[in-house]
């Protein structure tokens, strides 16, 4: 459309897209209108936009016979005796074809529809990796066997469900809740280690010849709890970042 909105004077504001515009809850530049139709009859009326009424679409109905025909076709008969119901008739005509002016999809709107449905890997267009299920794949493939040490309860059953979802199940001996919170987790010090360390001491007993640490703010306590317990871990971050580069790399 113009940048300045031009009827029967140069108008003060831009000229709003009539693109989508059925998708609008409110309509105009100050909402002033709530359906198509009635932002339709706006600049019908007023002065300086067409400046039109009723009885002056009547008069035009009455003369021209292409345009009357028309009108039959696509609204039915006009209300001859009522001027404001046939200027209702063709706001609200103007208000049905405006709606039919509808974009195409877009890669936008898959986009938005996969982020809906949590679908990270089809919104991304590009390889998405999970710490867990790097951290998952790291172990299984370099160790074998691995448990995963994680922060709380609730989230045992979420992790083994992740890992059931990647085919690891029977690479995996146990995931175990160390019982502490992520932030307390991220604060470290030596009550968070020892608790770390007797988790993953439970774990190694349990078979694993290796264990994630099933939390991103364990990464930071990665090097001090290998010095305590001598065990393999794997951090996810520090492998998500490596997987992704290699996968980056081998697809080019």
């Amino acid at each position: 459309g113009r940048a300045r909105g031009q009827g029967r004077d140069a108008l003060d504001r831009h000229t709003p897209s009539l693109w989508n515009a059925g998708h609008q809850r409110w309509l105009g530049w100050d909402g002033a209108f709530d359906s198509l139709w009635s932002q339709a009859l706006h600049p019908l009326r007023h002065p300086r936009e067409m400046a039109t009424s009723g009885a002056h679409l009547q008069s035009l109905l009455q003369t021209a016979a292409t345009l009357a025909c028309v009108w039959r076709q696509a609204i039915g008969p006009s209300p001859a005796s009522d001027d404001e119901a046939t200027l209702r008739q063709a706001a609200k005509a103007l208000g049905a074809f405006v709606a039919t002016l509808q974009s195409g999809r877009t890669s936008f709107d898959a986009f938005r529809d996969a982020l809906a449905r949590h679908d990270l890997r089809a919104a991304a267009h590009c390889p998405v990796i999970g710490i867990g299920q790097a951290a998952y794949v790291t172990a299984a493939l370099a160790y074998g066997g691995f448990a995963v040490v994680t922060t709380l309860q609730v989230s045992v059953p979420v992790l083994e469900e992740n890992i059931a979802r990647y085919g690891l199940s029977p690479a995996c001996t146990a995931v175990l809740a160390s019982g502490l919170p992520v932030l307390v987790v991220e604060q470290g010090g030596e009550a968070v280690l020892a608790r770390l360390s007797d988790s993953i001491t439970d774990a190694v007993a349990g078979g694993a010849k290796a264990v994630a640490l099933g939390c991103a703010g364990m990464a930071h306590l990665r090097s001090d709890l290998m010095a305590r317990t001598s065990v393999p871990l794997v951090d996810g971050v520090a492998a998500s970042a490596h997987l992704a580069r290699a996968l980056v790399q081998s697809i080019r």
